[in-house]
């Protein structure tokens, strides 16, 4: 026999004489009631039936049926009292669980190591933020929110135990094993963690277990391949490493995980664990902390402890120890036979085993494990993956954003501009979630280096970078693991460091706090954003609390540095721009959005249009952002938020509209002013008498529109006179692609508007015409093309990275989305021009067509709208203005719905909103497939871009089958179903 076990063993008499003392830890803590079923079945249960309850072994579900047969064959033939769950999938998770209790005398114990959720070993489930970003959040009942949804889905998914909270205290960066599943390296701030998600998780019936006592937090050896030691005095373990697991116990915690470690102040055998050791589990953690719940080991198959027990040793020395569980025994068989063999020779009382025993089962009945039944798999992977939960990731993510210095207030950032202001993602090859998110906000150059960036290439973009005065660095594909360096390079710290003093960059870094102390100085750095991990919503909380549209005031988790300890942080604020959220924000339903998706996905499967965007701005929050389908039929790539539409005719709202608006409110003109006061062209014509509201209004009497192109082109193909393929001074208009017509067109066009008849009898008819006028009038006005007005009074002040014309000066073709392939006039598909043909022969800038953007930035401008001309603290108009210009200009007795440039609900015949619209509501349509509308009586705004005419615009589907306004319709069913 192992002399270390003899040893052990033949002090047993004597400890023996003491553990009738404690006897009694039967008792369920803190739930005394009587426990029927379990004080019933223990009187019926053999010996080996009652060891085999002590036995918990590993589980996984993504084997074949063979594994699955052998393991509910192993459980059922040895009566095991417990699993530990560990890869696979929640269906076949499930399964599993089902076919291992219907093969179970006694139900089986479920258990997962699950610290950030279900995910941490199950796919297809929502991932928790590691404990290293909880432990930066100020409101603790956040974490009691995360445990109470953690209780309702591992409850869902048949679990019952998870191993968790992580109560260590992890003061050492280097720590392998411990570090980012820590709370931190503050023992207030862990034990509080610590206690809101256990908390958390018992009030909802799942049972909790701190770990990993007596504390691992403060060593460099991962107990999987060899035994820690932890050489901190009495003094220290009992003010630092056992503080949160003395509050945990004070607070009712149900089981405590025992770790392997070599702890010499508390007990000096050598290479005897603390899970085998009487000292730390008998004396300190039963009898001196008076924890009277279940003692779990850690995994008895870790080198930590398998390295000196042979198989059965162990566990017989653990059960001694008087532990309850022994979890991940290396032959669960042979640990039977050897605990049996202990008792039938005297070594230990079958009365240690029965009480061992009954406490398992008490808590089996206490968390209802007794009364298990099968777990339905239909909507398993719904069931854990709603958007509330969800919405909590967010809300978790956002708390823990860290702002580190900001002295100088720095954040949150101004205005940007692409010639000053830069991001440079290190190990992100192409633009991620992080830059485009700051895109939403600021307009930005964006660099990347890939994670196998050469840097012998560095200089040249070190020269790039340093021209621009703020470059937001960004570090990603980072690793929790101080072993793999976080997964940054030193090649990329210096880089950094040298580019910081070069120009002002603001660090921002997705991964754990501790790489940081790679930084050879912080005070280059005005501001440092920790985000603690390399996810998605992580990019998108720190992106928004830079631009302002959030705030942060998350605290260092950690003790990095003497400049950055743990604590360390400053508050930031928000300017006004749209934040962005998720429906479950205000509690609205989840069936209204996937009922939307099942639309648009429909949609695109009838070949309606290839792909959209749909953005949703709700109470001045973007709740939804989402991008469906590919550019084309053929381009299977999908459709990104950042992806590009032809606005069509919303540009008559969008644009000139808005200009139009301005120089009302600035007094530069009249609405009753007659456009020929400006546009001395339209005098001696039909349109001399004109006004300015009558355009807006579509109240003139102008035909809807004219095919002016058609005059250009001779038996089918483009007049070679009219039109070049090479740009030059004089055919300096870009149609399409090789294709440039004469300056001279514009004037011919505009007299041709100027001697086309009227419509007396008719006055109110849709006219693109009148907003071509508009065009001209205000540039008159301005003394500047339409496009640069907009842009510097509206788009570049509001950070609208993608809105404005002539996309293709801007941005790589790849982002824009095409539109119809051409076969009478520009024999080609178009892509990157206007698609609209007038438009399209003024060189892409008209007052009617010629818009581009995104979605999200269509929802930022109309947002303003809904701020009545207020966002980011800018007024851009009066409440007055806006209120005038949305309101119906006409009464009932007129048939015509419209305000000035802006279409409206409809009371008679055929409405362009959604039914719920209300009367305050007012918005646009675009030709290609895009349709906006504002509604301030709820402050809603909803966006739709598609493109619609690829590769056909006689395919009209879209409006026939009305999906935008049922999509709307859903919004407001949505809403309204919350308004009690």
């Amino acid at each position: 026999m192992n002399k270390i076990l003899y040893t052990f063993l033949f002090t047993l008499c004597f400890w023996l004489q003491s553990y009738s003392s404690v006897i009694d830890s039967t008792t369920v803590r803190p739930y005394p009631q009587p426990y029927p079923w379990a004080d019933s079945l223990i009187k019926t249960m053999t010996l080996e039936q009652k060891i085999a309850q002590l036995i918990m072994i590993r589980v996984v579900s993504n084997e074949n049926g063979k594994y699955s047969k052998q393991i509910t064959e192993t459980i059922s033939k040895l009566e095991l009292g417990g699993v530990c769950m560990f890869q696979g999938g929640p269906v076949r998770n499930v399964n599993l669980i089902n076919r291992i209790q219907s093969v179970s005398k006694i139900p089986v114990l479920v258990s997962i190591d699950g610290e950030w959720g279900l995910s941490m070993r199950l796919d297809s489930t929502i991932m928790f933020p590691r404990q290293i970003a909880l432990g930066a959040i100020q409101d603790n009942s956040l974490i009691y929110r995360m445990g109470k949804e953690i209780a309702r889905e591992f409850l869902r998914a048949g679990i019952r135990l998870n191993f968790a909270p992580d109560a260590d205290i992890n003061c050492n960066s280097k720590n392998p094993v411990i570090n980012s599943r820590s709370f931190g390296s503050d023992r207030d701030n862990v034990t509080q963690k610590a206690i809101a998600y256990m908390m958390g998780m018992e009030d909802n019936g799942l049972m909790a277990c701190a770990k990993h006592f007596p504390g691992h937090g403060d060593t460099e050896t991962d107990s999987h391949l060899a035994l820690p030691i932890i050489n901190h005095s009495v003094a220290t373990l009992d003010s630092i490493d056992l503080y949160p697991f003395k509050r945990l116990i004070e607070s009712g915690i149900s089981s405590v995980m025992i770790a392997h470690l070599f702890v010499p102040a508390l007990d000096t055998t050598r290479n005897r664990p603390s899970s085998l050791s009487n000292a730390i589990v008998q004396d300190l953690l039963r009898k001196k902390l008076n924890f009277n719940g279940l003692i779990i080991t850690d995994a008895l198959d870790m080198k930590g402890v398998s390295k000196f027990y042979k198989p059965g040793e162990c566990e017989l020395a653990a059960l001694v120890a008087d532990n309850d569980i022994l979890l991940l025994p290396v032959d669960p068989e042979i640990a039977i036979k050897t605990i049996k063999n202990a008792v039938d020779s005297c070594l230990i009382s079958e009365e240690l085993i029965t009480s061992k025993c009954l406490k398992v089962l008490r808590y089996k009945e206490h968390f209802k494990i007794n009364e298990c039944f099968e777990i339905p798999t239909q909507s398993l992977i719904e069931d854990l993956n709603p958007e509330s939960t969800k919405h909590l990731v967010r809300e978790l993510t956002e708390a823990s954003i860290t702002v580190l210095g900001n002295k100088t207030n720095a954040l949150p950032l101004p205005n940007t501009d692409y010639t000053t202001d830069a991001t440079l993602a290190i190990g992100s090859e192409n633009t991620n979630k992080f830059q485009q998110t700051l895109s939403i906000y600021g307009r930005f150059s964006h660099f990347n280096f890939a994670p196998n960036f050469d840097y012998k290439q560095s200089d040249s973009m070190l020269n790039v970078l340093s021209k621009y005065s703020t470059v937001i660095v960004s570090i990603h594909n980072t690793s929790q693991l101080p072993q793999r360096g976080y997964g940054v390079s030193d090649e990329s710290i210096k880089f950094i460091d040298t580019l910081s003093k070069r120009t002002k960059v603001i660090l921002s870094v997705f991964g754990n706090p501790y790489i940081l102390e790679k930084l050879p100085s912080t005070g280059n750095y005005p501001v440092i954003v920790e985000a603690y991990q390399p996810t998605l919503m992580a990019e998108e909380s720190a992106a928004q609390v830079i631009m302002g549209s959030n705030r942060a005031n998350g605290r260092l988790s950690v003790n990095v540095s003497n400049e950055l300890s743990a604590g360390a942080g400053t508050n930031t604020s928000t300017i006004g721009r749209m934040s962005i959220t998720e429906p479950a924000q205000f509690d609205l339903p989840e069936y209204y959005f996937k009922k939307i998706d099942s639309i648009v996905k429909r949609a695109i499967k009838l070949r309606v249009f290839p792909g959209c965007q749909i953005a949703i701005a709700y109470r001045g929050q973007l709740i939804i952002n989402k991008s469906y389908g590919t550019p084309t039929y053929i381009d299977k790539s999908p459709v990104e938020n950042t992806d590009i539409y032809d606005l069509a005719s919303v540009t008559k709202t969008l644009s000139t509209t808005l200009a139009v608006m301005k120089l009302y409110e600035n007094k530069a003109i009249d609405l009753e002013d007659k456009a020929s006061k400006y546009l001395t062209w339209l005098n001696n014509t039909n349109k001399s008498n004109i006004t300015i509201a009558q355009l807006l209004t579509h109240n003139a009497g102008l035909k809807p529109f004219i095919p002016f192109w058609n005059t250009y082109v001779i038996k089918g193909i483009p007049d070679s006179t009219i039109f070049k393929k090479v740009k030059s001074a004089e055919y300096c208009y870009q149609v399409a692609d090789s294709m440039y017509v004469s300056r001279a067109i514009k004037d011919s066009i505009l007299i041709k508007i100027a001697a086309s008849p009227l419509d007396s009898t008719k006055p109110y008819q849709y006219s693109d015409l009148g907003f071509i006028i508009l065009k001209e009038l205000v540039e008159t006005v301005v003394k500047c093309p339409i496009n640069r007005f907009v842009d510097s009074i509206f788009y570049a002040p509001m950070n609208l990275s993608t809105m404005g014309y002539l996309p293709l000066d801007r941005f790589p073709k790849s982002r824009i989305m095409p539109t119809e392939h051409d076969v009478l006039f520009r024999m080609q598909t178009v892509h990157g021009t206007v698609h609209d043909q007038t438009a399209a022969l003024f060189g892409g800038v008209s007052g009617h067509a010629g818009l581009f953007s995104n979605a999200s930035d269509v929802a930022v401008l109309t947002q303003m709208l809904l701020n009545e001309g207020v966002y980011a603290g800018v007024r851009y108009f009066k409440p007055a203005t806006i209120h005038k210009f949305t309101k119906h200009w006409f009464s009932q007795e007129i048939n015509n719905r419209r305000s000035l440039g802006f279409d409206k609900p409809s009371t008679e015949g055929a409405s362009p909103c959604a039914p719920s619209a209300s009367d305050k509501s007012f918005g646009h349509s675009g030709f290609t497939g895009t349709f906006v509308w504002c509604d301030p009586e709820y402050n809603l705004s909803y966006v739709f871009l598609s493109n619609r005419v690829y590769p056909d615009a006689e395919n009209n589907r879209l409006a026939k089958l009305g999906i935008r306004t049922e999509i709307q319709e859903l919004i407001y069913q949505a809403i309204k179903s919350t308004i009690k």
